[in-house]
């Protein structure tokens, strides 16, 4: 995503080359390797999940940790399988 980009403005496929599902990073380094937050339920920016069938929405992505441990715990979205909803 390009830094300069602002809601509502197109972008070109080779402007858009990675999105980054995480928890337990400080917001200070996600943004400063120039990722942006998109809130769920936005209609202005669609970053899919699915893309067989596409389908153009945002997703929620849900995980379970023992409330203990949260402070030491660092989550990524892997790629898997999960590109396609069956």
């Amino acid at each position: 995503m390009p830094r300069n980009w602002q809601p509502g403005q197109e972008l070109e496929v080779a402007q858009c080359q990675a999105d980054l599902v995480c928890f337990g990073l400080e917001h200070k380094l996600i943004y400063s390797s120039g990722f942006i937050k998109i809130h769920q339920k936005s209609k202005k920016l669609i970053v899919p999940n699915y893309f067989n069938p596409l389908i153009r929405k945002n997703t929620a992505v849900y995980f379970f940790v023992d409330k203990k441990k949260l402070h030491n715990v660092k989550i990524f979205k892997g790629d898997g399988d999960q590109d396609r909803p069956n």
